[in-house]
């Protein structure tokens, strides 16, 4: 598939996935130079520090309160 002009391809690229796309277009995390991540060596042992568990905790933010949510946000915002 051709793409010509800038409104096509950004028409196109809406998202990282449409159903409209053609048929023939590559997932973007198989287009040509998107980086690889894995979260485990050639061995089949996890990596560390690539781990894909996520952030959890008081150091994190996670336990906050609604409101407090709502403060750090407008915090955020002044900055």
């Amino acid at each position: 598939m051709k793409i010509s002009g800038l409104v096509e391809l950004e028409n196109q690229l809406k998202g990282l996935w449409s159903p409209q796309w053609p048929a023939d277009f590559p997932p973007i995390n198989q287009a040509a130079g998107f980086p690889k991540f894995n979260v485990n060596d050639s061995n089949g042992n996890p990596i560390i520090g690539n781990s894909n568990a996520g952030h959890e905790g008081d150091q994190y933010g996670t336990s906050l309160s609604p409101d407090q949510r709502r403060q750090l946000i407008e915090y955020l915002k002044s900055l």
